[in-house]
């Protein structure tokens, strides 16, 4: 759920500005089932036993190859998702700004020609939440409320341009953009491990992008 709000306005017959901001709520709701939470709760039994013990692989018997090692990081993951049963969906970025401004110019040599710029912004987003271990939970749990949090991003846009009427019928337009502008190659994380300091995946930022547009309009 959420809502928009939207500004425009054109302070001179050159200028044109606008400006949007958007709040968004995601919430995580009927996770899992009461057949689900039983067969779980039975498997918690079978591997904290001599289910448990069981090898994933053949050969000699090595530290870690039990079938509980897997078993308990998939566990992990769905007493995460249990736990976010009601909280907010994680990785949503709550807000977002986007301010944009164009002028263009309508009398002299350069009549036809614009210039813009626009900046972007989205807060931070949860990432990961701390684990915790107590006598109830063999297999561990999450603290929801103390998130780690990735962090908020921002970019610049910029553009120049000239439109022409080449006929009665048919207009032409030319821009160059350039996207992000300064930002370089990099990665964002997007889940962090339990330690909250120690990334478990990204994705990669945005980079600064060139492009050049024809348009003809008829």
């Amino acid at each position: 759920k959420g809502y928009e709000l939207e500004f425009t306005a054109n302070p001179t017959e050159s200028l044109r500005l606008s400006f949007n901001a958007a709040k968004t709520t995601g919430i995580r709701s009927n996770v899992g089932s009461a057949d689900l939470d039983a067969t779980v709760a039975y498997m918690d039994a079978q591997m904290l036993g001599a289910g448990g013990d069981l090898r994933q692989y053949n050969g000699a018997y090595v530290a870690g190859n039990e079938l509980r090692a897997t078993y308990a990081g998939w566990r992990g993951s769905y007493a995460l998702s249990k736990l976010q049963d009601g909280a907010a969906v994680a990785e949503l970025r709550k807000w977002r700004f986007n301010l944009v401004a164009n002028y263009t110019f309508v009398t002299g040599a350069i009549k036809g020609a614009f210039v813009g710029g626009g900046y972007r912004w989205q807060s931070r987003n949860v990432i990961g939440y701390p684990m915790v271990y107590t006598a109830a939970s063999a297999y561990g749990t999450y603290d929801l409320t103390k998130p780690y949090y990735g962090p908020s991003e921002d970019a610049i846009d910029l553009w120049v341009g000239y439109s022409h009427k080449l006929t009665e019928k048919i207009d032409w337009k030319i821009q160059l953009n350039v996207r992000n502008v300064g930002d370089k190659d990099g990665i964002i994380p997007i889940t962090v491990q339990p330690d909250g300091v120690t990334p478990a995946a990204y994705r990669i930022k945005p980079s600064q992008e060139w492009s050049v547009t024809n348009t003809f309009s008829f």
